[in-house]
């Protein structure tokens, strides 16, 4: 949930005295399964960034927005044979 903020080193999380440590996970590449000719691709999608409108929260304007995120397909999941699908948002795994 945290992998981002691991990565940046913005927190440190301990196991049994341990840092948790964080890489990045290889995404997975292949053709569309219909396009016989196609070239590989990564199987990742940008999430933009959002403007959510504002809000009066105590008698001030407060405008939301996003910052964006990542959906992808892990090149290996946890399981043999399995594939794994991810979702950001907002650093974090949905």
């Amino acid at each position: 949930m945290y992998r981002f903020m691991i990565l940046e080193k913005s927190i440190t999380i301990r196991f049994n005295g341990s840092p948790l440590k964080q890489e990045i996970p290889k995404i997975f590449n292949m053709r569309y399964i219909d396009d016989k000719n196609g070239l590989e691709k990564e199987w990742l999608t940008r999430l933009p960034a959002f403007d959510l409108g504002t809000v009066i929260i105590k008698g001030k304007k407060i405008k939301l927005k996003t910052t964006g995120g990542a959906a992808y397909i892990k090149a290996k999941g946890t399981n043999k044979g399995q594939k794994g699908f991810s979702i950001f948002w907002k650093n974090r795994l949905v």
